[in-house]
């Protein structure tokens, strides 16, 4: 369940997205238990991004699609709070 926090970073990224042209969604991979939540996609480049509450890591099943992903060629990454977010998002589709 999503914890008003990060309700509150979701809607804040999404909105940055926006303005930056930047395709943001959030979903579910049926089936994939660990999967990250968010895909953020421009010109080709996409990103998968994994919110956390400060203290928190992800799961094993987190780390493994996160590195699956890496594997594949496709950046997926995590953070703990907006700063963080939209530092990753920048560099990405610098």
């Amino acid at each position: 369940m999503t914890t008003p926090l990060e309700r509150t970073l979701e809607s804040r990224l999404g909105k940055y997205c926006r303005k930056a042209g930047i395709l943001y969604i959030k979903g579910k991979a049926t089936g994939q238990k660990g999967f990250p939540d968010r895909m953020l996609i421009r010109s080709g480049k996409v990103l998968f991004l994994e919110l956390k509450r400060k203290g928190c890591k992800p799961s094993p099943t987190q780390v493994y699609w996160m590195k699956q992903l890496q594997y594949a060629g496709v950046k997926s990454e995590w953070a703990y709070n907006y700063d963080d977010a939209v530092k990753i998002i920048e560099e990405t589709f610098a």
